[in-house]
């Protein structure tokens, strides 16, 4: 649990750093920043920064559930273990509240995998699964800058000779996917009643 230690006496943030513990001066005059700061990064409410443990320098970051499945794979893997090892993930799921995935990453441990690849595949699996979830039945906008396979039955490579020749003119038939018209927004995609 995170602490945070304010004094109007300066000299207590040697305490503060002793204790390991977050230090603010009550007549600093930024004190809402620091807060807010503070907050942020010990209650996990910012993005998700993957640190190197040996110099604790940020290796990469996370801003939403997409990007942290993406950074999956990327992030060195004594990074990926250090987090993991200390429940980083499901923290920060959890204030985002994510509650499910923060559940199920919250007993995950080293130890239950073969190697880092399988904790790797673990995570990022639970994650497009939990995507995948969350997305059925949505009806969205189809956007070619900002497309995500896991909110759209267009992945789907198999669709591909189905959705060319809708986008040739074929009629769809009742009460599968189909696609209308093209702008500036790209196609929309709706489910046939």
């Amino acid at each position: 649990m995170p602490i945070l230690l304010q004094s109007s006496e300066k000299d207590k943030s040697s305490i503060a750093k002793k204790l390991k513990v977050g230090f603010i001066n009550k007549h600093s005059k930024a004190i809402s920043v620091e807060l807010r700061s503070f907050i942020s990064e010990y209650f996990a409410f910012g993005d998700f920064v993957f640190v190197d443990p040996e110099t604790m320098a940020e290796v990469d970051r996370a801003k939403d559930l997409k990007t942290l499945q993406q950074k999956i794979y990327r992030v060195p893997s004594a990074s990926l273990a250090y987090h993991l090892s200390r429940n980083h993930i499901s923290k920060w799921l959890r204030a985002r509240a994510l509650f499910p995935l923060a559940e199920r990453f919250k007993d995950v441990g080293l130890d239950d995998f073969e190697n880092i690849d399988a904790v790797k595949k673990y995570l990022f699996d639970a994650i497009g699964n939990y995507r995948l979830t969350k997305a059925r039945g949505v009806i969205a906008e189809f956007r070619r800058d900002s497309f995500d396979e896991y909110l759209s039955w267009l992945a789907r490579p198999t669709d591909l000779p189905k959705w060319q020749s809708l986008l040739d003119g074929a009629k769809p038939d009742p009460g599968q996917f189909y696609l209308s018209g093209f702008g500036d927004t790209g196609l929309r995609h709706y489910r046939r009643g």
